[in-house]
């Protein structure tokens, strides 16, 4: 009992460290893919070109380079892969490119890349084109499963901003500033 008022004045000030702390700032992620590019395309693996890819040199150079992948020739069973980690067989995407219009897309049962980010308290984005499907609201890129902006090279997208271009329980949030 004798030390009793220390032992409350140890516990408040160990706790105000822990309630103190500023919350984890989670790292960035950009993730790039680039139709119609070989390996010996970009400048960082020291391929033969003729173009200047400094810019993409400088990401890869300060993240980090994979240089033993496999993808697909064409972009929709690309995108697809890489959004919901799976081969492209098990994604039922692994045949042609889907354009506007087309009655089919990637399966919505799938939790994609951007939901898990964002369940980790991300921000998240699509920047360039969808070709997931666009037939049904159900596999719209607005929103993007998970994403709270998104970038479209689609110019009806773009001209869409209203919430009905969105999922029903998605609203577009406003657009952040470049600064």
């Amino acid at each position: 009992m004798r030390y009793e008022g220390f032992r409350i004045i140890f516990l408040c000030i160990c706790f105000s460290f822990v309630v103190g702390k500023p919350p984890l700032q989670l790292p960035n992620i950009a993730v790039v893919l680039a139709d119609d590019t070989g390996h010996a395309d970009i400048g960082y693996s020291e391929g033969n070109l003729q173009a200047s890819t400094g810019f993409i040199n400088k990401l890869a150079y300060d993240g980090v380079i994979l240089d033993s992948m496999y993808t697909n020739p064409i972009c929709s069973p690309s995108r697809a892969a890489l959004l919901t980690g799976k081969d492209t067989i098990h994604t039922g995407m692994q045949t042609d490119a889907i354009g506007p219009g087309q009655p089919w897309g990637l399966p919505t049962h799938f939790k994609l890349l951007p939901q898990f980010l964002k369940d980790l308290g991300y921000y998240t984005a699509l920047l360039g084109k969808w070709h997931l499907g666009s037939f049904t609201r159900a596999h719209w890129p607005i929103g993007c499963a998970g994403s709270q902006q998104r970038i479209s090279a689609w110019p009806r997208f773009l001209r869409k901003r209203k919430e009905d271009s969105c999922r029903r329980h998605e609203k577009p949030l406003p657009p952040r500033s470049a600064c």
